[in-house]
C-alpha cells in the first residue's frame, strides 16, 4: 500500500511538471528532486512516469532560478535510474547541462549543472563523446578546479563535480580526451586544487584516469601527488563513500609502477588500507597476491558520479 501510494505521489507530481507553469514547476520539481534522493526505487519509479521528459524542456526554457535548481535537482537523482542515462543523454541533455556551465548563471544554477553532468556522464561513453566533441566541456570544467589568489575554487562542490565529471571523460573516451586535458593545463590545475580545502577523491580518480590513459604522466603526476593524503582517503572512515576510496586505489596503482612513488607510498602506510579497499571492492580479478603486496595486473581507471 505504501508503495503504491509513493508511485501514485511521483505520477501526480510528474504530471504536474508536464504543464509547464512557473509555480508549479518550482513545488513539483523541488518535491519530486527529495523523494528521489537516495531511492533508486523512486527514481526508476519518476522514470517510467516520464519524468524526464517534462523536465528537459523545462531546463530548455528560461526560468526563473529556483526552479532551475529544483528541475536540475531532481534530473541528478533521476539519472540514478536504470536506463535514464541512455535516454537523457539521446535527447539533448549534455549540452543543455553545458551550457548551464556558463558565468551568466548563477553559482548555485552551475552547482547543480555540475552534480547533474557528473551523473550523465558516469561510466557512459556515448554522453562523454558528447560532452567533449559537441558541448566543449573540458574547458569548460577545468574552470571550476582553478583556485582563485586565496587559494580556494569558486565552489567547493562544484570543484568536486567537476572533477568527477572530466574523470568520466578520461576514462571513457580514451587518450586524444586525455591529452587535451593536458594540453589545457589540467595538471597545474588540479595540483593547484590538492592545496586547497577541497576533498581529494574526486581529483585522484581523475588523476587516476589520465595515468592510465596516458602512462607517460606518471612521472609529471607523482611529484604533485600528496601521497599521505591518497594513504588517508584509502582507510575506512563513514565521511568517504566508497568510490573515493576506489579512486585513491586506482591513483596508488598507477603510481606504484614508479620506484620512488611505490617507497613512499609504502612508507606512508599503505598496505593496510589497500589491501582493506580491495577485499571490500569485492573484484578479485583485479589484483593478483605476491610475497610483499597487493598489485594489480594492469593500470586502473576508476568512474565516479
Amino acid at each position: 500500500m505504501a508503495r503504491a501510494g509513493r508511485a501514485g505521489a511521483i505520477r501526480s507530481l510528474v504530471r504536474l511538471l508536464g504543464r509547464r507553469a512557473e509555480g508549479a514547476a518550482r513545488e513539483a520539481a523541488y518535491a519530486l528532486w527529495n523523494i528521489q534522493v537516495g531511492q533508486r526505487d523512486h527514481a526508476a519509479t519518476a522514470f517510467r512516469e516520464g519524468a524526464a521528459a517534462v523536465l528537459l524542456p523545462i531546463l530548455s526554457a528560461t526560468l526563473a532560478d529556483e526552479v532551475l535548481i529544483n528541475a536540475l535537482g531532481a534530473l541528478t537523482s533521476l539519472l540514478l535510474a536504470a536506463g535514464a542515462q541512455e535516454a537523457i543523454g539521446a535527447n539533448g541533455a549534455v549540452e543543455v547541462l553545458c551550457g548551464y556551465l556558463e558565468d551568466d548563471h548563477s553559482l548555485a544554477v552551475r552547482e547543480r549543472a555540475l552534480a547533474a553532468l557528473a551523473n550523465l556522464l558516469s561510466g557512459h561513453g556515448e554522453n562523454c563523446r558528447k560532452a567533449v566533441y559537441r558541448a566543449m566541456a573540458i574547458p569548460r570544467l577545468t574552470r571550476f578546479l582553478e583556485v582563485s589568489p586565496e587559494g580556494e575554487p569558486p565552489s567547493l562542490l562544484g570543484a568536486e563535480n567537476a572533477a568527477a565529471a572530466l574523470a568520466n571523460i578520461v576514462a571513457t573516451t580514451g587518450p586524444m580526451a586525455a591529452q587535451t586535458a593536458v594540453d589545457a593545463g589540467i595538471l597545474q590545475v588540479v595540483s593547484n586544487l590538492l592545496q586547497s580545502s577541497a576533498r581529494p577523491a574526486q581529483a585522484f580518480g581523475l588523476l587516476a584516469n589520465l595515468s592510465w590513459q596516458l602512462p607517460e604522466l606518471g612521472e609529471k603526476i607523482y611529484p604533485m601527488t600528496p601521497i599521505q593524503r591518497v594513504v588517508d582517503v584509502l582507510k575506512p572512515h563513514e565521511d568517504q563513500p566508497p568510490r573515493g576510496r576506489l579512486a585513491a586505489l586506482a591513483l596508488a596503482a598507477n603510481l606504484a609502477s614508479l620506484g620512488p612513488a611505490k617507497a613512499r607510498l609504502l612508507r606512508a602506510g599503505l598496505l593496510k588500507p589497500m589491501v582493506t579497499a580491495i577485499e571490500s571492492s569485492g573484484d578479485p580479478a583485479n589484483y593478483e597476491q605476491d610475497s610483499t603486496q597487493q598489485r594489480f595486473k594492469r593500470p586502473c581507471a576508476t568512474t565516479l558520479s
